[in-house]
């Protein structure tokens, strides 16, 4: 089962038919985060440092980009269509991708500790979040540093999302070992609101699923949080088996990826989310990225070195 292009509002979806067409096994460590450019071509980062294209829908390697020199943490292809990625190496480095080669554009040494997030924003800034404790935000046209929210009180900062047009979400672990949510107004430069004491596990379930509905993964629990009034709308019981993503496929399907390498597949229903499928052991061992390919295919990846075309 692929998904059918005919099906705009994916009705028929149901996770558990999907076959995996190919394995791509091209890292030599977890695979910290996969993205598809616009032409198609995909990109994978990984804890081997390295970068890698991809052949479109052949689905094999055609280069690699060995400019990090620790973990990739995240890629993102920007609105002008250059490829940019951060590392535990402190830099967020932006490149151009051709047929067969890269050239670099920009090298931003943007923190003094690893870097966990990077994020375009609607006006075209770019943003990061890092172990220093540092928010910060570039001008992407000139590379110059705009603006840099820092928090002493917390322990680091480890996901960013920009949850309406220059409203801010954060994620800030505090010195329990907990999650503070921290919300912002980017515009009057100010926290509107602090979320205490989350227990989340995993970060990277940090996912907008409508307007105002955000969603994160806590132990145990998924917590729903409207984001206009910053209340907890609803904890979705999920057992003791922690969620690692979190992916919206679409206005009516959210799936979720666990540290076991199952993928479930939710219904967004109002102010809910109501599981509906599972696809059990898709990899291995827990997943770290979900994304829907323009072929209407899906792939995923894995701490156990392998992407999956579905």
């Amino acid at each position: 089962m692929t998904l059918k292009k005919e099906d705009d509002n994916l009705n028929n979806f149901n996770i558990n038919k999907l076959t995996y067409e190919s394995a791509l096994s091209f890292h030599s460590l977890t695979i910290t985060c996969i993205i598809q450019l616009k032409d198609g071509r995909l990109v994978s980062g990984s804890k081997d440092k390295r970068i890698i294209i991809y052949i479109k829908e052949i689905f094999t390697k055609s280069f690699e980009i060995n400019e990090h020199t620790e973990e990739i943490s995240s890629l993102l292809q920007l609105k002008n269509q250059f490829l940019a990625s951060s590392s535990f190496d402190k830099y967020i480095k932006i490149f151009k991708i051709n047929e067969n080669n890269y050239e670099i554009i920009q090298s931003i040494k943007a923190h003094d500790n690893y870097i966990h997030k990077i994020r375009e924003l609607s006006n075209g800034n770019l943003i990061s979040c890092s172990l220093d404790k540092n928010i910060k935000i570039f001008n992407l046209e000139n590379g110059i540093f705009i603006e840099n929210f820092k928090f002493i009180e917390e322990k680091w900062v480890c996901n960013i999302l920009e949850t309406i047009p220059l409203n801010l979400v954060a994620a800030h672990i505090n010195i329990m070992g907990n999650i503070n949510l921290h919300f912002y107004d980017l515009i009057k430069r100010k926290v509107i609101k602090i979320l205490f004491g989350l227990e989340v596990a995993f970060v990277d379930t940090l996912e907008m699923i409508s307007k105002n509905l955000l969603i994160i993964g806590e132990i145990e629990y998924l917590t729903l949080i409207n984001v206009e009034t910053y209340e907890n709308i609803k904890n979705i019981k999920i057992g003791n088996i922690l969620i690692s993503v979190c992916y919206k496929l679409n206005d009516n399907i959210l799936l979720t990826g666990d540290v076991v390498g199952n993928i479930k597949q939710w219904k967004i229903e109002d102010n809910n989310i109501i599981l509906e499928n599972i696809k059990e052991k898709a990899h291995k061992k827990g997943i770290t990225s979900i994304i829907k390919l323009q072929n209407n295919k899906l792939a995923t990846s894995s701490i156990d070195k392998s992407i999956k075309i579905w």
